[in-house]
């Protein structure tokens, strides 16, 4: 690395490589119908004194004269998956944007990524680190496991994936560069840092830890930043640029894990993520906001979602992904144009951190949506599993007779659900151009 300016740090210039096409159909079909197409790099370079070589992974428009500039740069999970593109890439390849998936964490690019093609990826390679089976070994998976020992070994589990992560921070800087460098088949004039749960966490350390970081040229590494659903801790700070925007994003069971990691017997006394806005700040808590959406989920990932027994309750329905396109729409609206965005709001809580909830057991305060303003349901943001986790979360449906208690008719339902949706729209948390999918796929299936 090269001296940047005072207390900046520039990178080293990566080398990059383009791997040979190959196609897979349940990947390509769906980019293709949209324009767009895949491909795959190896990047390459110096970090922590030691060499390393990843993968990266491009979605972007097939013609490059419908890119719009923007890549978002999302980290792949240490065990493997990207959350925000499942969530966001209607969003992306709707308005000509890139994504760039970075295999910047050593157990799953080692793990995972190589071990798919042992000749294609042979040259991966990171600092020696704890496997991924070692990693996940530490967090209890007996149903019996007592909650305290659940936790206390997540936090085990926390302090061995950070260590095995070491050179992902000038990985994920590079693959920045690489964005902009015209290295790939897109050149970006803005780059955006986002993260959910486990790399929402890798995006929360960036910024508090890593953001002294500079492209070679100086300059810095992203013009934005969204950790979503993050383990939480300090405060994040302004950026150090006023032109470097950082949006954070929190549901119900964030609230609850941040009540277990930071609280003691009494509960938390405040949480210590929570700040006032800023030219360069917002944080937005949203009731019922899962990280991982079970509605528009592919139904490999619903087969891996049957371990869960709910009795009378349901996987959520919660439309999270469409407060995602509206947040992603915000950020680069406020990079490009200035533009600030909806004020932060946080959920209600009280004595001990716990969350306030109204009639129907659904968090008051927060950023309000359809789900929680015409209710049909007690969402809640929390998998019934054994263990800590972030995933789908979970709904209990209200009955007819409580529906016909609370609307009197579908008619009046769907009126106030409709103004709801509009009050959502005003507010900024939904696009125009999600409104009538929202529509359709919430307020017009409801009956009683």
């Amino acid at each position: 690395m090269k001296a940047a300016g005072a207390n900046t740090v520039g990178i080293a210039e990566p080398r990059i490589r383009l791997l040979p096409d190959i196609f897979r159909d349940e990947q390509d079909v769906p980019l293709h119908a949209e324009g767009y197409i895949r491909q795959e790099y190896l990047i390459d370079g110096f970090s922590e004194g030691e060499i390393y070589c990843t993968r990266l992974v491009l979605h972007s428009p097939k013609d490059p004269i419908k890119f719009s500039g923007l890549v978002v740069v999302e980290p792949s999970d240490s065990m493997g998956g990207t959350k925000v593109w499942l969530k966001t890439k209607r969003w992306i390849m709707r308005n000509g944007h890139a994504w760039l998936q970075v295999d910047s964490q050593a157990p799953s690019a080692i793990e995972i990524t190589k071990k798919v093609d042992n000749k294609r990826y042979k040259d991966i390679s990171f600092i020696a680190t704890s496997t991924l089976q070692e990693i996940e070994s530490v967090i209890p998976s007996a149903l019996d496991a007592p909650e305290e020992t659940v936790w206390n070994n997540y936090k085990v589990f926390k302090e061995m994936w950070w260590a095995s992560t070491l050179q992902s921070p000038e990985i994920l800087v590079a693959a920045s560069h690489a964005a902009r460098s015209g290295c790939l088949s897109i050149k970006a004039n803005r780059v955006i840092l986002c993260g959910m749960a486990q790399t929402g966490d890798v995006t929360r350390r960036f910024i508090l830890h890593e953001s002294h970081l500079r492209l070679p040229d100086g300059s810095v590494s992203f013009e934005g930043y969204l950790p979503f659903q993050n383990d939480g801790g300090p405060a994040l700070p302004d950026t150090h640029s006023s032109n470097v925007k950082v949006i954070e994003t929190m549901g119900d069971y964030e609230l609850f894990s941040h009540q277990t990691l930071y609280g003691n017997e009494n509960g938390l006394e405040t949480y210590p993520h929570r700040r006032h806005d800023s030219d360069s700040y917002r944080l937005y808590e949203v009731p019922g906001l899962s990280n991982r959406a079970a509605r528009y989920v592919p139904m490999a990932d619903m087969a891996e979602m049957t371990y869960a027994t709910f009795g009378s309750a349901q996987w959520s329905t919660f439309c999270s992904s469409f407060i995602y396109h509206a947040v992603f729409e915000a950020m680069d609206k406020w990079i490009t144009k200035g533009a600030a965005p909806p004020h932060g709001a946080v959920i209600s809580t009280g004595v001990g951190g716990d969350v306030i909830r109204d009639e129907h057991g659904n968090a008051a305060g927060g950023i309000r949506t359809v789900h929680s303003e015409a209710p049909t349901a007690q969402l809640v943001d929390i998998t019934p599993r054994d263990r800590p986790n972030w995933y789908s979360g979970s709904e209990s449906p209200f009955t007819a007779d409580k529906l016909m208690g609370l609307y009197k008719s579908v008619a009046n339902y769907r009126k106030l659900a409709t103004d709801a949706i509009r009050c959502q729209l005003r507010a900024g948390f939904l696009l125009g151009a999600d409104l009538k999918t929202l529509h359709r796929d919430t307020v017009e299936k409801v009956s009683f």
